[in-house]
């Protein structure tokens, strides 16, 4: 008899796959199935970070002014400390400078002007108005306000007379105001008259309130050269050499209302541009600056206003700085190639004429090293100054001859950047963002790229008509550089990369911002300011007492083309109180020997995590289309989750998201559980 044995094939077992240590950062150098199980294919607004991957960080509203937006384009912020350790914040916008009220938390004008009424004291009042200072300021200690019963009709509110005034060399009104309820542009006025009480027997110009959201302050500066019907004088402001009176005006019966107003000044704006960028230096404990349009000018803390730099009427600068004992300036007007310096000791207190001609001040041209190239900027590197131009970089070294102080000489041909802001001193290296490349320069003969991974992607999403304004941020604390670039479609900068210094690792995200400094934080965080004070001790994601969160520690401001400035901070997981979207991809995973791929069954996929929620999707085509996503609900501590899958592919991605307001991720470990599709049989 014959008997037949049945034969029991074995079972194949889930092979499993661990990645643990994501840290390397964005690479695309080579296709994504070929990257470290470390790195990402594509991300944005995530960090690489202590072998995890973690949602960016956000940042804050600074100022109140999302409220009370700036002037125009934020364009700098400067720290401005004077030697006995006094510190100001400086904010400069294409049209304006502020100082920033560490008391009341707002950006004061200091602009170039003439202070016409400051509003510290009462005004006279017409029938059915009174008035009152309040705390309630913009500047200095008070504010004034007018109280309108609803007797009052029309005209004239308040004024206020003043001594002569000559106003017609400004070319700008600018002004504080609020109102307690809504009106439209040209309701209210403000009057500049030659006669007393706000008088219209003379020359005399009003000049039209914009549109005012109730109870919201709103900054105004208006040009002087174009005043409301009306007025008389025939040209403006060639014809307001002596106000005598200022005035608040209605037109037309508004009803009862409040309106509050803060320090009447004539100023002469900036003229910055969004091409131009803000140089400065603190010396003699003056803050000077130039913000690439002549003239220089300098403030000195006490003064209401900043001022024209005596000497330097007709000066102004890409870059500049201290050495030698000189001030320095680099590229000035109609002079591309030229770096100019005062006499030793820098400027005088006062500033003279003379500190820019007496023996010791002068200048050069670089011609004879940079041939037709142009200077962009100048940093100081050790104990030279590394002036680089679009197409090369050379050395300025101080040789202690009073007559010729310097000398300079080419060390990189060849080799330049696109932008006046195209460099972070790093201290005692550079970052340099290239036509085609990013590098690391410490001074020598060569460049070295630190690029390798990212280039391909940035210099295929920039905007090469607008490479010009991209610029970079140094942020020591962390030991990073990121690089703000306006994407294809975009004037100004709206995306940015972010280089880790230490890991050697790139990241990327979209924020809009066009200026930037750094600050000193005014007081430390408390558990409410920390978290909002919304969430419990377990629900935390972050170091509440964290020294980066402690008085004094240091913050990064960034402002925009709106006039807002943020405070870019580790314990806020928004922006400006928008949600972050921030996402990563893992790599493409295949299996099989060397490089052959074969069709395998994705069975799971497991991952470690903590947070608020976390969406996870994959993806079977590299990335093209992806599968509707799962949502995780994590928790304080590393916790394990699952995904199972039952998908056949070559190939498989996965991604990591959370687009939720005030919410974040981290992640530092995940495996895949997989059976080869040959091999597969019931589990």
């Amino acid at each position: 008899m014959i008997t037949t044995q049945t034969k029991t094939i074995p079972k194949r077992r889930r092979t499993y796959y661990s990645v643990v240590g994501i840290d390397e950062g964005l690479d695309y150098s080579v296709p994504s199935t070929m990257i470290t199980d470390q790195s990402s294919p594509s991300c944005s607004d995530v960090l690489f970070r202590n072998k995890m991957i973690k949602k960016a960080f956000g940042a804050n509203v600074f100022a109140q002014t999302d409220t009370t937006p700036l002037s125009s384009q934020v364009t700098a912020l400067n720290v401005y400390t004077k030697n006995n350790e006094t510190e100001v914040l400086v904010c400069h916008t294409l049209d304006d400078v502020y100082k920033y009220n560490t008391t009341l938390d707002v950006f004061e004008c200091i602009t170039e002007g003439l202070v016409v009424e400051d509003a510290e004291d009462v005004w006279v009042t017409s029938a059915n108005v009174t008035v009152a200072t309040t705390l309630s300021a913009r500047k200095g200690d008070n504010a004034l306000e007018f109280t309108l019963a609803s007797a009052f009709t029309n005209g004239i509110v308040a004024y206020e007379d003043v001594t002569a005034k000559d106003v017609s060399t400004y070319d700008h009104l600018h002004f504080y105001i609020k109102s307690s309820i809504d009106t439209t542009v040209g309701q209210l006025r403000i009057r500049l008259s030659e006669a007393t009480g706000g008088g219209v027997g003379v020359t005399y110009a009003d000049y039209d309130v914009p549109a005012l959201v109730a109870d919201i302050w709103k900054e105004v500066s208006v040009a002087l050269l174009s005043p409301a019907a009306g007025s008389v004088g025939g040209t403006f402001p060639s014809d307001l050499n002596a106000v005598l009176s200022v005035a608040l005006l209605t037109v037309g019966d508004l009803g009862a209302m409040v309106v509050t107003l803060d320090d009447i000044m004539t100023t002469k704006i900036e003229l910055g541009t969004e091409d131009e960028v803000v140089s400065y230096a603190i010396i003699n404990d003056y803050y000077i600056y130039s913000t690439g349009v002549f003239p220089i000018k300098y403030w000195d803390m006490s003064s209401s206003n900043v001022k024209v730099l005596t000497g330097a009427e007709s000066l102004s600068a890409n870059a500049m700085l201290l050495m030698g004992e000189r001030l320095c300036l680099y590229r000035l007007p109609n002079c591309p190639r030229r770096v100019k310096w005062t006499v030793a000791g820098g400027v005088s207190i006062p500033p003279a004429a003379t500190d820019w001609t007496d023996t010791g001040s002068g200048d050069t041209d670089l011609d004879s090293i940079f041939g037709a190239d142009v200077i962009q900027t100048a940093a100081k590197l050790g104990a030279y100054v590394v002036v680089y131009g679009k197409n090369n970089i050379a050395l300025q070294e101080y040789v202690n001859d009073v007559n010729n102080p310097f000398s300079f000489f080419i060390r990189v041909p060849g080799v330049g950047t696109p932008s006046k802001r195209g460099v972070a001193n790093a201290g005692n290296f550079h970052v340099v963002l290239g036509w085609s490349d990013i590098y690391r320069y410490e001074g020598g003969t060569e460049v070295v790229s630190i690029g390798e991974k990212v280039r391909d992607e940035l210099f295929s999403i920039i905007n090469p008509s607008y490479i010009h304004r991209s610029f970079l941020v140094y942020i020591q604390e962390r030991d990073e550089v990121r690089i703000y670039i306006p994407l294809v479609g975009s004037e100004l900068p709206n995306a940015y990369f972010t280089y880790d210094v230490r890991r050697k690792s790139w990241t990327r995200g979209l924020s809009s911002y066009t200026g930037y400094g750094a600050w000193l934080k005014n007081e430390s965080e408390t558990w409410h300011s920390f978290m909002g004070g919304t969430v419990t001790w377990e629900e935390a994601i972050g170091r509440w007492n964290d020294s980066l969160l402690a008085v004094d520690a240091p913050s990064i401001l960034l402002g925009n083309s709106s006039g807002i400035v943020y405070e870019d901070l580790e314990d806020t997981q928004n922006r400006g109180g928008v949600a972050i979207d921030g996402w990563c991809d893992t790599k493409d995973y295949v299996a099989g020997q060397g490089y052959r791929r074969e069709s395998t069954n994705w069975m799971e996929f497991n991952f470690e995590a903590l947070g608020h929620t976390l969406e996870l999707s994959y993806s079977l085509d590299l990335g093209a289309t992806w599968s509707t996503p799962v949502s995780f609900t994590l928790n304080s501590v590393w916790t394990r989750y699952s995904l199972d899958l039952a998908v056949t592919s070559p190939q498989i991605r996965f991604r990591f998201r959370n687009a939720t307001l005030g919410q974040s991720f981290s992640v530092r470990q995940f495996e895949l559980g997989f059976i080869s599709a040959t091999d597969r049989e019931t589990e």
